[in-house]
């Protein structure tokens, strides 16, 4: 993995998978798997303390985590805030492998965006470590179609990144995430920065800061007409560019749904 890549996107695929019914007995038959290949290459030194702070970033933007379920080794369960959870999660700081809490973390992101960007009140996953690696995973999650799977992908990848990092929030707001339902739910149109301010109920500034974090990451695009005499800016959802994803043997790790 190059130097500071932290989270590389090796490949993905969206189709039937039956290999995952076998990590999670919830996927549905009807509905196509986004599978995709992680490899993670993150080691704090303080394990717990570093997934809990990714936690707390990631609660401001999905606050439905706190609603999900695990069904996998509870020491990498999504944390609830209201429970004691976080307490527990101290006391087994050696017990976690970084890279898988991080693999599993980025599984539940991907879930919680594709259930809010296009209102499916079920979204069921899994992760699975690879055979003979503690940096790659198989991360499975239920998805309706092509175009929301690259975009909550994206989405995941860039949120985590720049938590785990300890980075300062740029686009790790709630904002980036309705703006995601609006292009998803206008696409193939384009979005009018000045009516989606409006029907967000948030200042144009926010808005466009969001937009234009998501163009910086490859999720949208601005669309420049031949003919604006308002001046008013738009945005479309970028082209999902999903390769195809060669079988490769996986054992299971961690699984969740919610």
């Amino acid at each position: 993995m190059p130097r500071g890549a932290l989270i590389r996107i090796r490949e993905t695929d969206l189709g039937p998978h039956p290999e995952a019914f076998a990590l999670n007995a919830a996927f549905r038959k009807d509905l196509p798997i986004l599978k995709v290949r992680v490899e993670v290459d993150w080691e704090p030194r303080a394990p717990a303390a570093a997934v809990a702070s990714v936690e707390a970033g990631l609660f401001e933007v999905c606050p439905g985590l706190r609603d999900h379920q695990c069904r996998g080794d509870e020491a990498y369960h999504v944390l609830r805030s209201t429970d004691g959870e976080h307490g527990r999660r101290a006391e087994a700081a050696e017990a976690i492998e970084a890279p898988l809490a991080l693999a599993h973390l980025f599984e539940h992101v991907v879930i919680d965006a594709i259930s809010f960007i296009t209102g499916e009140p079920v979204i069921s996953g899994a992760t699975a470590a690879l055979a003979g690696s503690l940096h790659e995973f198989d991360v499975f999650v239920e998805s309706p179609d092509a175009d929301v799977a690259g975009l909550t992908v994206g989405l995941a990848r860039s949120w985590l990144v720049t938590l785990s990092r300890g980075r300062g929030r740029d686009g790790e707001r709630r904002t980036t995430l309705e703006l995601c339902r609006q292009l998803y739910r206008a696409h193939p149109e384009p979005v009018d920065l000045d009516a989606a301010a409006r029907e967000l109920g948030r200042g144009a500034d926010e808005v466009r800061s969001g937009l234009e974090w998501l163009v910086r990451h490859d999720l949208a695009r601005p669309v420049r007409f031949t003919i604006n005499f308002s001046g008013v800016s738009y945005y479309g959802l970028a082209r999902d560019r999903s390769p195809q994803l060669p079988s490769t043997s996986s054992r299971p790790a961690t699984s969740s749904g919610r």
